[in-house]
């Protein structure tokens, strides 16, 4: 056995044998083993809830952001039909600056 090659791994063993054999420091130790268990699911769990929000707020973005790129197109589109910025505004919602803004 390796452990009685080694005078500090034999005493190591023998110490391991004997918390083992004590009820008392055995369980504290498996409550220790048990909340170290915990702490590791809670992390794992916190950690996907932020990936899940961290998608949903990116395709919330995404979202709006493409939506103010449609408007912005289709108020191109209406500037080069020649109407007026004022019309634009009122079926895009955009402000006439921002009509102004796409010349």
């Amino acid at each position: 056995m390796i452990a009685e090659k080694s005078p500090q791994l034999k005493k190591a063993v023998v110490r391991l044998m004997e918390l083992s054999n004590d009820e008392r420091t055995r369980l504290l130790q498996e409550s220790l083993q048990k909340k170290e268990w915990d702490n590791r699911a809670r992390e794992k769990a916190a950690k996907a809830e932020g990936h899940t929000e961290g998608r949903a707020e990116g395709r919330t973005e995404g979202r709006t952001e493409g939506r103010t790129e449609g408007r912005a197109e289709v108020a191109r589109l209406m500037l080069v039909d020649g109407m007026s910025p004022d019309l634009i505004s009122k079926f895009t919602g955009l402000t006439i600056e921002e009509i102004k803004a796409l010349h």
